[in-house]
């Protein structure tokens, strides 16, 4: 999704019109940022638009948050994420994180007591932790692919939780990657 609003286009699959999980919400935040959507009956193309920053309440949908907070980087004006206190409970503590990974690869983001506040000014690249978050290290991966310099971010192996195959598809879609293990 975030590839496909500061870029696109890029055709998501397996994302039914009528699905009732909260990652459906994706297209109608994207929308609201100014991306243009085309809903299929499985697909979801998401094409470049004129991005502007956003308030979004993150109640239902908080797994979307690194990923939303990382496009506000790239929208004009400012994007607030507020309802998203339980982000602070996950794999790492999320808003923490999410900001941190934000700052290190040279944007503006600040925590809110239950959100994020994030400056559209893009980001510039440099080293951030991915805090071994799945959802961190691929919001943040994303968000490289439009930095004005290289990015490196670690814990690359945590994707393996809920998305193995995310670098592959990272290059498909346009997305340079090296993944190293030390192991």
């Amino acid at each position: 999704g975030i590839m496909g609003a500061v870029e696109g286009p890029v055709v998501m699959k397996g994302l039914r019109r009528n699905s009732l999980q909260g990652d459906r919400a994706l297209a109608d935040i994207l929308k609201q940022f100014g991306a243009v959507i085309e809903q299929g009956e499985d697909t979801l193309t998401v094409r470049r638009g004129i991005l502007k920053g956003i308030e979004i309440d993150a109640g239902q949908i908080p797994d979307l948050v690194p990923a939303l907070a990382v496009l506000g980087c790239f929208a004009e004006g400012e994007t607030r994420i507020v309802n998203a206190v339980r982000l602070r409970l996950k794999e790492s503590d999320r808003l923490a994180t999410t900001c941190a990974g934000i700052a290190a690869l040279g944007g503006k983001a600040a925590e809110l007591p239950d959100g994020l506040c994030i400056q559209g000014t893009g980001l510039r690249g440099g080293r951030a932790k991915g805090a071994n978050d799945h959802r961190i290290v691929m919001a943040l991966a994303a968000g490289a692919c439009f930095a004005d310099a290289p990015s490196e971010i670690d814990d690359a192996q945590s994707i393996a939780k809920s998305y193995p195959g995310f670098f592959e598809d990272y290059k498909l879609v346009g997305g340079k990657s090296d993944v190293i293990d030390l192991d």
